[in-house]
């Protein structure tokens, strides 16, 4: 296991500890409580990481290499609070005194420092934790430097470690394309600019297709969208020099060891003094009982001679306000009961003190307890970030447009006289008219006040004085209403009074009124009047006033469906109406030119005929959201309408038998015939009477000046029906098995129990994945798995939903990757009636999972790793003895593959080849052979190997790069040798056999040495192993020596006749066991024996025990040594 460092970023830390928790001061009026903070996450990580290697980096108050590139770097930060700075101090002493190793740099920020020391123990070979509460510090983060950021929620707080990996995941960019984040979108809280116009999720999409803003600026013109393109290109000097800004140093000159780092005892006395005197009574227990009993000592030497001795004492005790002291100190006062002073009136001015102190201490921590149960609910609630979403007058080409002011002069009127809640106009009075943007925060549960928000410039000067926030609320135009915790927040301001508009431009213009400044939204965190903390947005807003513009047309949405497109009775053609021979009398009109407060003959014509359009279809019990729009395609509230109400369509009711009014007012409605201050207001048609009934309302508007929006309101028809059934949602899930047929592959099944609905259409939405807005089919089947039903073909809908029985589903974007792994996509089927009410829907989840295990039936060929080694016999290129340049063996020779595509398996052997004369692994597929150089077929050196399948990219995970990983399953591990087939142990030597030898041809006539007589003995006898004295034999003995393999057969062979010439002779000799020495024949390479010596003094007395040593080459050049049993006979 490596080695590791832990790496703290003090600053950061020590400043999230102090605003974590209460102002905590000791008895001498020290604040201590971010001190405090740090220990404790400092033991915590200690703990967590079990570092062999500590240190913790400083920002220095100098200014750094950054601040000569930018003057106004970090320019908008606050002032440290004096709170927080006297502690900076006071945690190196401690740090100092528990020998923890202390970093800083002149010139260089803390950041620059732990990613010199991150870099360097990377380099090093150990492994390493920062931990900072800095998302900067993300661009680190490889597989061996860890990111560690403490994060609250809900008042708890918990870390989130980031390898690179998990950037990626989270940022959906690499941990260097961090940087290129910053260049563009720019970093508030370091008053990084960025370029304007470009917020998180534009700079994401730009470095997610082009990599870097360098790449980005070559293809200019490609860039969307449109504002961000002309960002770049007006300012792309200012992305540079962010992206230098963003850059951490990772070279910087510091002076450092690993043997100052290494991380000791940080239990110390220096250091159980220095908590003591700090009243960390909660981390005394962590030091061992050493350094606490020799401090203790000390203190126990304590004279009393006389009673001002004791009223010292005392006063110690008073001052204490700890019950473990007092009682102590109780203790003391035991111990001088033998003094002259009198005992028991001591004993009892000390009981009267400590019952008082005891009374004060317990009233005092039940404040505090308070104190902090109130601020945890709060820190909880806390914004740690704020994001521009849109300004409401925006142009989704050309970015955010400007927040339009203006101030309208009231016309008398009265909206409405017979109306709840009625709005009375006066005549020249001015009203500020609002403007809107939407802001997105984090965490999402947070909570936004109007008082919390200011919008601010870059040199963090604030607008509060001209412009006033007069609403924020919770957004739910652009999310479905399940979406609640969207963190989306509507923010409307106002000017607080714009006279003759000099402040206004002033505030909001630069250049002599030719430029607009650029505003962000900032949120003021702050819990009390100690401490101060913003978080801030991009700066993406601008300001304009222009004269007020009454709206003159009523624009709106019943729900999601826009109002020219929902039926009103205009003729007797109107779609609302059940009796053809209805009449419609009543004119429909609309503004001839501008608003007025009441039509008259010269202001207002007929038209807004709508009768051709469907009638929209409610359902009972279900609110009906009246939203009005300065948008046809969507919600835009509009800016310059104050209220609006709904009444009962009843100057178009039919009156013939029965009564259609009568009826209406029979029923019992929620929202109607109220004025409702701002743009949308919900009504509910509450009575099942009134289900399959045709119901019409009319929504009325009124401008900021009094002027109606519409002279006589817009009406709109509703046809009431019960509401839909909720078949059981079907979750299913769907194993990535092949990326080449990925919209073949089909979920398990899950069974369903759905039931008869009357459906004319049948809709399908699914979640969107990128551009595809299609991104999975479900398949309907009954019993005996026939498809009744899909999301694939819509029209054919079945007549009986009861008999579907079980549900499929199958994606339809042909790359797996595009799905990230283990995350349910939603798809919704709708079934609706012919009068265009939903009868039934159901939810539909697939699920893409990775494969974890093996395809069935994969095995090791029996017999071939045994004792964890598979000893591969290669297969030589040329057979000829010393003429094989490389060796190779079919992997399917040793695997079974079972169901699994062989060429999917992969088998990788350790140092296997060369590359540029570095040694490598070599990998391989199943359908494949293992081939190795000849100087690797050795007989002896193992070579890890490592057997897995690898499914291809199925998976969403993606390496440092940005490339998407490949899905592999370990099959199983074992060392190869590389051999060749003449290893001693599996190829053997002996002399030959009569049938062995079989046929052979000596001296041109054939002997056949296997032949026998009728008896069954041999009738050629095989020459003698025994050589006599002085002799020299004609016969070539290398046809009489027999190789047996036990691998293969074919190899089982003659010396004479060795496998495709895959042996040579090079040598022979014929030893006497005794001596060791050649002492009587010389033997050539056909093993052809010749006498050394024949005089009459050499001949041995008795038979001569004998080894017979030839040597021979192999194909790959392998020495083969056989060795066999002779004797040397003496001559007669």
């Amino acid at each position: 296991m490596s080695e590791k460092i832990l790496l703290i970023d003090g600053h950061s830390i020590l400043n999230r500890a102090f605003y974590g928790l209460p102002d905590l001061t000791n008895s001498e009026g020290k604040h201590t409580g971010a001190v405090y903070g740090f220990l404790n996450i400092l033991f915590r990580t200690i703990e967590e990481e079990k570092p062999q290697y500590l240190t913790v980096a400083f920002d220095l108050k100098a200014p750094t290499f950054r601040h000569k590139m930018f003057e106004a770097y970090k320019g908008t930060r606050k002032p440290m609070p004096e709170e927080l700075r006297e502690q900076v101090p006071l945690i190196k002493e401690v740090l100092t005194a528990m020998g923890v190793n202390i970093v800083t740099k002149e010139g260089y920020e803390a950041d620059d420092i732990l990613g010199t020391l991150a870099k360097k123990s990377e380099a090093e070979g150990m492994d390493a934790t920062i931990l900072s509460g800095d998302r900067d510090l993300l661009q680190l983060a490889t597989d061996k430097i860890m990111i560690r950021l403490p994060k609250t929620v809900r008042g708890k707080t918990t870390i989130e470690d980031y390898h690179a990996q998990q950037v990626i995941e989270k940022y959906q960019v690499t941990p260097l394309q961090i940087i290129e984040l910053k260049a563009l979108m720019g970093d508030s809280a370091d008053n990084i600019p960025g370029i304007p116009g470009v917020g998180e999720k534009t700079a994401t999409k730009i470095i997610v297709e082009y990599g870097s803003i360098e790449n980005a600026h070559e293809h200019l013109e490609e860039l969307k969208p449109n504002r961000a393109r002309e960002s770049m290109r007006e300012h792309y000097d200012m992305a540079q020099m962010s992206k230098a800004l963003a850059t951490i140093c990772t070279d910087s000159p510091i002076d450092f060891s690993y043997e100052k780092a290494k991380l000791g005892n940080l239990y110390t006395k220096e250091a159980f003094i220095l908590c003591r005197q700090l009243e960390f009574k909660n981390l005394l227990s962590r030091f061992d009982s050493e350094a606490v009993q020799e401090d203790a000592l000390e203190q126990e030497f304590f004279t009393c001679a006389d009673l001002s001795g004791c009223e010292a004492l005392f006063e110690k005790a008073e001052a204490g306000g700890n019950a473990d002291e007092i009682a102590d100190l109780t203790k003391r006062i035991e111990a001088l009961e033998k003094a002259t002073i009198d005992v028991e009136a001591l004993k009892k001015e000390l009981k009267d003190a400590v019952n008082e102190d005891i009374d004060k201490f317990r009233g005092e921590m039940e404040e505090l307890i308070g104190e902090v149960e109130g601020l945890v609910g709060k820190i909880a609630d806390l914004v740690t970030s704020v994001e521009l979403v849109k300004s409401y007058a925006i142009d989704q080409e050309s970015g955010f447009a400007p927040i339009i002011l203006s101030t309208a002069i009231e016309k008398d009127n009265e909206f409405s006289k017979d109306i709840a809640g009625k709005i009375t106009f006066t005549k020249g009075n001015e009203v500020q008219t609002p403007g809107q943007f939407l802001v997105r925060v984090s965490p999402t549960n947070a909570v936004l006040t109007a008082d919390m928000i200011s919008l601010v410039n870059s040199q963090g000067e604030n607008l509060d004085e001209i412009l006033e926030v007069v609403k924020v609320e919770k957004s739910d135009v652009l999310l479905s209403r399940a979406a609640n915790e969207s963190g989306l927040w509507n923010v409307t301001v106002q000017l607080k009074n714009y006279g003759d508009g000099k402040a206004f431009d002033a505030a909001t213009t630069t250049d002599k009124g030719t430029k607009q400044i650029l505003f962000a939204a900032q949120v003021n965190n702050t819990l009390s009047t100690s401490d101060v903390r913003y978080v801030t947005s991009s700066y993406d807003l601008t300001l304009d006033w222009e004269a007020f513009k009454a709206a003159k047309e009523l624009n709106y949405f019943v729900d999601a469906e826009n109002i020219k497109d929902v039926n009103n009775r205009y003729d007797k053609s109107s779609k609302s109406l059940k009796e053809t021979t209805a009449a419609i009398t009543y004119k429909e009109l609309v503004w001839k030119d501008a608003a007025a407060v009441k039509p008259t003959n010269d202001n207002a014509i007929q038209g807004d005929n709508r009768s051709d359009k469907a009638v929209y279809p409610a359902v009972q019990g279900q609110a009906l959201k009246i939203a009005l729009s300065s948008s046809e395609d969507n919600v835009v509230a509009p800016t310059n309408i104050r209220a609006i109400y709904v009444v009962l369509d009843k100057q178009n009711a039919v009156e013939s038998a029965p009564s259609e009014l009568n009826a209406w007012n029979s029923y019992t409605y929620t929202g109607l015939n109220t004025v409702v201050e701002g743009t949308s207001t919900e009504i509910t048609i509450d009575s099942k009477s009134a289900i399959n009934d045709i119901i019409g309302f009319r929504v009325f508007a009124v401008n900021y000046d009094g002027t109606l929006v519409d002279p006589d309101g817009k009406a709109f028809y509703v046809n009431l029906g019960d509401a839909s059934k909720d078949w059981n949602a079907a979750a299913t899930k769907i194993t990535a098995l092949d990326p080449t047929n990925v919209t073949k592959a089909q979920s398990a099944l899950i069974p369903v129990t759905l039931t008869k609905v009357n459906a004319a259409k049948a809709t399908w939405a699914t979640d969107k994945i990128d551009d595809n807005t299609h991104i999975f089919d479900a398949y309907f089947v009954d019993a005996e798995d026939n498809v009744l039903f899909s999301t694939a073909n819509l029209t054919n809908i079945p007549a009986d939903f009861s008999k579907v029985a079980k549900v499929y589903t199958k994606p339809t974007i042909n790359n797996w990757t595009s799905y990230e792994d283990d995350k349910a996509y939603n798809g919704t089927l709708t079934l609706t009636a012919a009068t265009g009410h939903v009868v039934a829907t159901m939810n539909v989840s697939m699920t893409k999972e990775v494969p974890n295990t093996l395809p069935e039936g994969f095995s090791l060929r029996d017999k071939q790793v045994i004792n964890g080694v598979y000893n591969c016999y290669m297969i030589a290129d040329n057979w000829t003895a010393e003429a094989a340049t490389s060796g190779k063996m079919p992997v399917a020779n040793f695997i079974n593959f079972g169901k699994g595509d062989a060429a999917k398996y992969e088998v990788k052997l350790a140092d296997s080849q060369y590359n540029a004369d570095k040694l490598e692994a070599q990998t391989v597929t199943g359908d494949a052979s293992i081939s190795v150089d000849a100087e690797f077929v050795n007989n002896k050196t193992p070579h890890a190997t490592v057997v897995s399948y690898n499914y291809g990219l199925v998976s969403s995970k993606k390496d440092a790069d940005g490339n998407f990983i490949p899905v592999k399953i370990k099959a199983t591990d074992f060392n190869t040798v590389y051999c060749c087939f003449y290893k001693k142990e599996i190829h053997t030597w002996d002399w030959a056999t009569n049938d062995q030898v079989g046929k052979l041809t000596v001296s041109g006539t054939e002997i056949n040495y296997a032949e026998k007589d009728n008896k069954g003995n041999y009738v050629n006898e095989l020459p003698s192993t025994t050589l006599v004295y002085g002799s020299s034999p004609e016969v070539a003995y290398n046809n009489f020596i027999f190789g047996k393999n036990a691998i293969d057969g074919t190899f089982s062979k003659l010396l004479s006749a060795p496998y495709e010439g895959s042996l040579v002779v090079k040598s022979a000799k014929l030893v006497s066991d005794a001596t060791q020495k050649e002492d009587y024949f010389s033997v050539n390479t056909d093993l052809k024996f010749t006498a050394i010596k024949t005089d009459l003094g050499s001949n041995p007395k008795e038979n001569v025990p004998s080894t017979l040593t030839v040597t021979c080459v192999d194909s790959y050049g392998h020495e083969v040594v056989i060795s066999l049993k002779m004797t040397v006979a003496p001559r007669k």
